[in-house]
């Protein structure tokens, strides 16, 4: 079970993952093909969308719904209200799953 806390290093891992990504793979990948070296290597699908999810300041990602919706006195804290935006902005992405009620743990 994931807590808050946990999800700051697993954003935290994938961001340093795709940092590493484009460093050690596609700027090497990016060489290969300037100099015209056949390769076949695949990196692999990007981790970028899912880091972008968390992180992305407009449209508003979820750490930025998180820091609004616990900024102030006499916000409304709810867990289940909380997982209830997060379902409308974002059941479209590809890396979100909606959630149920009978599954959010608050």
């Amino acid at each position: 079970q994931n807590g808050f806390e946990q999800m700051y290093i697993n954003l935290t891992n994938e961001r340093i993952q795709s940092l590493f990504n484009a460093i050690m793979f596609e700027r090497e990948l990016e060489e290969y093909r300037r100099e015209e070296i056949q390769t076949h290597f695949d990196p692999g699908r990007s981790n970028e969308e899912c880091v972008k999810l968390f992180t992305d300041i407009a449209p508003p990602g979820i750490v930025s719904i998180i820091a609004d919706r616990t900024k102030g006195v006499g916000k409304d804290k709810d867990g289940a209200a909380l997982v209830s935006i997060f379902n409308r902005h974002f059941e479209s992405h590809p890396f979100y799953k909606v959630c149920t009620s009978s599954i959010v743990q608050i």
